[in-house]
């Protein structure tokens, strides 16, 4: 399969050169597009490939392969197909287009999902984990020497028939030990990306004011240039922006980084925010600019790539920054838009029926660590104040760690909405997984943080999870391989929705938009809109140096973006009742009239 991609990498290039070599010389109209449906069509296959591939033990080799390659087989097919569309102006190859960029987060996702599963494996160091990724690495072994056998001019039947059987029986194996282990069956990996109603699937989930927003980003070519491509799918149609992005398009995303991420009381002075400034309003002007006017409404949905997973789109700003206004929040992107967030397409749900609900019990599990004796974490001073305010506002329930993850674990599965209050560290280079800090009574066995691969293989109902921790939405970021974000791991165990923050929010101004946006919560409001009527409130009472984005624009909803509760009102239940009433009488009326007649 390696070997087969190396191949079909050069096809596709070699295919997409000729093509624009005869373009160029206007030697024949018809020869292009059959050469550039021959490369539309590799790319398609190289994808199955390395879908088929994902399904394996990764070697190191196929590891670095993928992370070096596996980017342009997506860009390559997204590429192929909107020339194609540009030549022939036929509809399907513009969708065909965005089912590249789809796939390609898809596959992230489950190269992500695939880490991680392994990563929990190895974590509970018992006979049924061990015997999982041993079969595993023999099952993959023999499918190896299945088609070493196969590619052979005189390849032996009888061998390869031994083999396949070893195989089938290997898989029968794994398949009882792995239902045992998680309590589901094994996920096959057939499934075909390139699905010709997705537009229209996806359509149907919005909502009339809704617009969907995917992007992919290309690596340098050969001369350093970065393709964008930008794709809006509204209940109606889907449109598609290309373009090249400037040579200052890394600095602007390292400056954001720098001031947000890496925020220091310098990060305040006036000549740090206007580059800051600077940065958001360039990064609007390129990103959002020029398919504004394609947005039916005022509610977003991004699905990001690359280093866009680690900006925040509601602090881009709409106007170039003069200094004169240097700490006015007007002209910020959450003034516009609700804005949430997803890793894949696949996650988007048909919006729920809004029935008259009330509001689930809050679990809270929070830690100040004013207890921590040994001073490994910082006390975060904000949080029994935050606790506090939350319980005068709904229905909460106080989680207890006492020391058992099992228990914990129990507790998250049956919560409706889960809230977490405490320190968490996302992945790095030195450290593989993502954790939140439980409490401060750390041991060798580390029986005190809770890994995201300990979160992803429960099978969670929760509406809505809240990690009110530092960077639970940051993390590794490797292409092809995604985000190895928290967040993403509680949405892959089932949870419908999870706010999550970028990098280290201030204590204090974070408690004061979490409170904030749950009272938006309980007046009935959508996640998204909550949390950006929280923002709203925040600028507009904080004092001018906290307009900074540091302080507010870190927090975002992923996943379904539905209310929680839709309140009771007095005037409300009068209508109902008044309706039901009406219905009561007209129903007896036309009784009392049939039986007359």
């Amino acid at each position: 399969d390696l070997g087969l991609l190396k191949i079909y990498r050069s096809k596709i290039r070699t295919l997409r050169e000729y093509a624009n070599s005869v373009l160029a010389n206007k030697e024949n109209d018809t020869e292009p597009n059959e050469l550039l449906k021959a490369a539309a069509e590799t790319s398609k296959d190289a994808i199955r490939v390395l879908s088929r591939i994902q399904e394996s033990y990764l070697t190191q080799e196929s590891r670095l392969f993928l992370i070096d390659n596996q980017t342009d087989f997506f860009i390559s097919g997204i590429a192929v197909a909107l020339q194609l569309y540009k030549l022939t102006e036929i509809a399907g190859y513009r969708e065909l287009a965005y089912q590249f960029s789809a796939a390609g987060k898809a596959l992230e996702l489950r190269f992500e999902m695939k880490e991680k599963n392994e990563l929990y494996l190895r974590s509970l160091q018992d006979s049924a984990s061990l015997s999982l990724l041993t079969l595993r690495e023999e099952i993959d072994g023999y499918t190896n020497m299945i088609q070493m056998e196969q590619m052979k001019v005189e390849s032996d039947s009888a061998k390869i028939s031994e083999w396949q059987q070893s195989r089938f029986d290997l898989r029968r194996e794994y398949e009882s030990i792995h239902k045992k282990l998680f309590g589901k069956e094994v996920e096959s990996g057939d499934k075909d990306w390139f699905d010709e109603d997705l537009i229209h699937t996806i359509g149907s989930k919005l909502r009339r004011n809704e617009t969907l927003v995917e992007y992919s980003i290309s690596d340098p070519d050969t001369a350093g240039s970065r393709s964008l491509y930008g794709f809006v799918i509204t209940r109606r149609e889907m449109r598609v922006y290309q373009t090249v992005l400037p040579q200052s398009f890394d600095n602007q995303i390292e400056t954001v980084e720098d001031h947000l991420y890496d925020f220091s009381s310098a990060s305040l002075e006036k000549d740090h925010l206007a580059e800051l400034r600077e940065s958001l309003h360039r990064l609007f002007v390129e990103l959002v600019e020029p398919i504004e006017s394609w947005f039916p409404g005022t509610s977003l949905v991004i699905i990001p790539d690359r280093e866009l997973l680690f900006i925040p789109f509601d602090a881009l700003m709409r106007e170039k920054p003069r200094e004169t206004d240097l700490y006015s929040s007007n002209s910020y992107m959450v003034r516009d838009y609700s804005i949430s967030y997803l890793p894949v397409s696949g996650f988007l749900k048909k919006p729920e029926p809004r029935l008259v609900k009330k509001a689930p019990r809050l679990n809270i599990l929070a830690q100040d660590y004013a207890l921590n004796s040994r001073g490994n974490y910082s006390t975060l001073t904000g949080v029994r104040q935050e606790v506090d305010d939350i319980q005068k506002l709904m229905k909460t329930r106080l989680l207890d760690y006492e020391g058992s993850k099992d228990l914990l674990k129990s507790d998250i599965e049956k919560t409706r909405l889960l809230h977490f209050a405490m320190h968490s560290y996302p992945s790095s280079e030195e450290q593989d997984a993502s954790f939140l800090v439980l409490n401060s009574q750390s041991d060798s066995t580390n029986n005190n943080l809770l890994f995201d691969y300990e979160v992803e293989p429960l099978n969670l109902s929760d509406d809505m999870v809240v990690l009110n921790s530092c960077e639970s939405g940051g993390g590794k970021q490797i292409d092809g391989e995604g985000m190895m974000s928290f967040s993403r791991s509680f949405i892959l165990a089932g949870a419908k929705s999870v706010v999550q923050a970028l990098w280290p929010v201030d204590d204090k101004s974070g408690s004061t938009i979490m409170v904030q946006f749950y009272k938006d919560l309980l007046r009935g409001r959508d996640k998204p809109d909550a949390l950006q009527k929280a923002q709203i409130s925040y600028l507009e009472s904080c004092s001018p140096s906290f307009t900074h984005p540091y302080f507010w624009a870190g927090y975002q909803v992923i996943g379904e973006t539905g209310p929680i509760a839709t309140p009771y009102t007095r005037t409300g239940i009068t209508i109902a009742g008044v309706l039901i009433i009406g219905i009561l009488i007209y129903h007896r009326r036309k009784q009392y009239k049939h039986g007359k007649g």
